[in-house]
């Protein structure tokens, strides 16, 4: 609902931007929101069959998430920057 109203209520075209990017602006958005519609529910079948308590899935989302970030700053040469 916030992205909607964001994307809707006011002008969102950059100044440096050629104006071709709104489409793609849309589709990543439109990615977002179902892959963010299926985390929750991947994770309580998870919950379900497993038997992981909540706290170690916490812990292997954020370890995972943090890997994730790290591999991402090396690949990009930006972890000296970001740090």
């Amino acid at each position: 609902l916030g992205c909607f109203a964001f994307a809707s209520l006011g002008p969102i075209a950059s100044k440096r931007s050629s104006g071709n990017d709104s489409l793609v602006g849309v589709g990543l958005m439109g990615l977002y929101l179902a892959l963010d519609g299926f985390t929750g529910s991947f994770q309580e079948q998870l919950f379900h069959s497993h038997k992981i308590s909540r706290f170690n899935q916490m812990l292997y989302v954020n370890s995972v998430s943090a890997c994730t970030s790290l591999l991402s700053l090396v690949l990009l040469g930006a972890l000296g920057s970001a740090t």
